[in-house]
């Protein structure tokens, strides 16, 4: 097994696969959506800044507050 497995597995959504499947180092999840300002913040707490494709989001959103779009809920 993988050095601090339990901490690197994570669950995946029930609506997408059957129950109790898990994923390492991804997320099990049919998209990524990541916000600019969210990019923007984390690299201002780093020596040096990453670039957005490190991330690989499938939609990248801009004009909100760093991190929020981790609280919603729909998308219009």
């Amino acid at each position: 097994m993988f050095p601090n497995a339990a901490t690197e597995v994570r669950k995946v959504d029930p609506d997408y696969v059957q129950e109790q499947h898990q994923t390492f180092f991804s997320d099990g999840y049919p998209f990524l959506l990541v916000s600019q300002e969210s990019l923007d913040a984390l690299n201002k707490l780093l020596e040096e800044p990453i670039p957005m494709n490190r991330f690989r989001p499938n939609i990248l959103v801009e004009g909100c507050e760093p991190y929020s779009e981790d609280l919603w809920r729909d998308i219009k």
